[in-house]
């Protein structure tokens, strides 16, 4: 395919079997994988709006196997820090089958020199990296002679992401379905890097864009809860509220078909003083 759309194929590699990926209880409900791979499902859904034909694989369902991988003018992997070697893995079965490579997500963002091997670097969040990383695809999928390095400047706001593409999964694959309503969090506890990545300031989508990603999740799929991957829920107490309001709508208009659960800070327990009474 010489130049404009392409097929690319989104891949996010397996976890390493723990405690923390809940493969003790996939068999009591017959899940595959713990929740749906939230960042790469909205980069599918930027591609898909590019015009771009996109195919997604999990890996913690299924490998993706060499036909997937012929099938691809270009490989775009993910991944944390734990996924590290299995990244190293999936980039180089796309080498082999000839395909360019492109990594991007929060391990690579925070840690580029860890990754030699892909051919094109995606350093960021969704944004100006993005598009000028499109327009370089879209002329030339030959892989460079030199790793190349596309880091994001702007940041597309949350506001204007698409919807997820829970269209190129199966929810009954998971443990539990996942939305994303904010992105940064003000406090800088030790052990966590989520304000160096994401910010001290959280950024916010509206009320009706999270319960609009919400209708698409149960037009996909039956879950029995929504985990919200936020980097922390009430990062904006006043945002958390409205939003709290607009979820008890939204269940009480749909019979209340989900159970939601989230993460937070522990200063959630504090009253606010609107709620203090003498």
């Amino acid at each position: 395919m010489a130049g404009g759309t392409r097929r690319v194929l989104c891949v996010s590699p397996r976890y390493a079997r723990s405690f923390g990926t809940f493969d003790h209880a996939f068999a009591l409900t017959g899940a595959k994988a713990f929740m749906p791979p939230q960042g790469i499902l909205v980069v599918a859904a930027w591609f898909s709006a590019r015009g771009w034909q996109v195919r997604l694989v999990d890996e913690n369902v299924r490998r993706a196997d060499t036909s997937d991988m012929e099938w691809a003018d270009a490989v775009l992997v993910t991944g944390m820090h734990v996924q590290h070697d299995a990244v190293a893995e999936v980039v180089g079965r796309a080498r082999r089958a000839g395909v360019i490579t492109v990594l991007g997500g929060p391990s690579v963002s925070a840690t580029p020199h860890w990754y030699p091997e892909p051919d094109l670097l995606h350093v960021g969040e969704l944004g100006d990296a993005t598009v000028r990383l499109a327009e370089r695809l879209e002329r030339n999928v030959s892989p460079p002679e030199r790793q190349e390095v596309y880091r994001t400047e702007s940041r597309l706001p949350l506001e204007a992401f698409p919807v997820p593409a829970y269209d190129l999964i199966d929810l009954d694959d998971y443990f539990i379905a996942s939305i994303q309503a904010s992105s940064g969090c003000p406090f800088q506890c030790e052990f966590c890097d989520i304000p160096e990545l994401y910010g001290r300031t959280p950024r916010l989508k509206s009320p009706e864009q999270v319960t609009r990603e919400l209708d698409a999740i149960m037009s996909a799929g039956r879950p029995d809860a929504v985990y919200f991957v936020d980097d922390n829920f009430i990062a904006d107490p006043h945002a958390a509220g409205r939003l709290l309001e607009a979820l008890v709508a939204w269940q009480d208009v749909r019979g209340h078909p989900v159970d939601f659960a989230c993460e937070a800070t522990l200063n959630i327990a504090r009253p606010s003083p609107d709620h203090i009474r003498p």
